[in-house]
């Protein structure tokens, strides 16, 4: 991923570039490196999207995996939970089988200032889900390339690593009021 300050760089070049009539060679240098460093970043790391829209399986994944986290304990947002969460896809073990990210993201009870509610989840192959992660999470989802324990690293918007059982930020108190996302 390009850091901020590269990201600034490469953006006010290009409309720099796109601004005047002639080019400068140092903004031509610019665009090409920005050019360069965004193709390395992507092949290093994916970006997940989300959708609003749940398949059956997806549904009896989510339905689990808020019965084995701490969600269980509190079953009058069950409900709810199924009818906002939007669900992203992941290889997060490189077997080619997509695992689910899901994320809460409506209404002012599912976010605060560490993100909003996350769950990740593994289907295995008798067709159960397997809880990954329980905790706040971004739509600015990215599956890194460096992998721990057979499992890719995750930045949502803070690193995760896996430790052979679940995800954890390597940063406890990352994101929070005081720590940047």
């Amino acid at each position: 991923m390009l850091s901020w300050p590269l990201k600034r760089t490469c953006v006010l070049s290009q409309m720099l570039a796109i601004s005047s009539t002639a080019m400068h060679p140092a903004a031509a240098l610019v665009i090409t490196v920005c050019i360069g460093a965004s193709a390395i970043a992507s092949a290093h790391a994916k970006e997940v999207s989300f959708s609003k829209t749940l398949s059956a399986d997806e549904a009896r994944c989510l339905a689990q995996l808020i019965h084995d986290s701490d969600w269980k304990y509190t079953p009058q947002f069950h409900a709810e939970m199924m009818s906002i969460a939007e669900v992203g896809r992941a290889d997060l073990k490189g077997d080619q089988r997509k695992d689910y990210v899901y994320i809460f993201e409506d209404g002012i009870r599912w976010c605060g200032t560490a993100g909003c509610q996350l769950l990740i989840g593994e289907k295995k192959s008798d067709g159960t889900c397997h809880l990954l992660y329980s905790g706040a999470g971004d739509t600015s989802f990215t599956v890194l390339r460096q992998r721990d324990s057979g499992y890719r690293r995750l930045y949502m918007p803070c690193e995760a690593r896996f430790d052979g059982r679940q995800y954890h930020q390597i940063h406890p108190d990352c994101p929070n009021a005081v720590v940047r996302r």
